[in-house]
């Protein structure tokens, strides 16, 4: 009696299980806080700016990890098809490739490990930003 009682059981517990498997909620997908989507332009500025801030935190902090980490979302962003056609003059132009170089450049210092060298691609990535918004807003004025 116990043996076909606890077959029974069984049976109905494992039923039970192939018919809620297809009820599941789909599991969540991971967390791409560090992926980057194309954005619209405006959004593509902004993590760009949030960006950099981080290049910076990870800069003054010594962190390799953080620093590769937007160090490569930065060069991701620079090669966004938003910001190379985005405005077309030669000026823009100019100075989306000096972004990208130095982006690279800062990449590259970055996997090296090289606070100095990351620091001052930093710098010359943030005058590129400031230089080509400059442009912009005078161009549109």
């Amino acid at each position: 009696m116990f043996t076909s009682r606890f077959v029974a059981f069984a049976a109905v517990g494992l039923i039970a299980l192939a018919a809620n498997h297809g009820l599941a909620q789909p599991l969540k997908p991971p967390d791409t806080s560090d992926s980057l989507p194309i954005p619209p332009e405006k959004e593509a500025m902004k993590a760009k700016r949030e960006r950099a801030h981080a290049v910076l935190d990870a800069l003054t902090a010594g962190d390799y990890a953080a620093l590769r980490r937007n160090a490569e979302g930065l060069y991701i962003i620079a090669e966004m098809r938003v910001f190379i056609s985005a405005f077309k003059t030669e000026q823009y132009r100019f100075q989306a490739t000096a972004f990208k170089n130095a982006a690279d450049d800062l990449l590259t210092a970055a996997k090296a490990k090289n606070l100095d060298a990351a620091a001052l691609a930093y710098s010359d990535m943030t005058r590129t930003c400031v230089k080509c918004h400059t442009h912009f807003r005078g161009v549109r004025k």
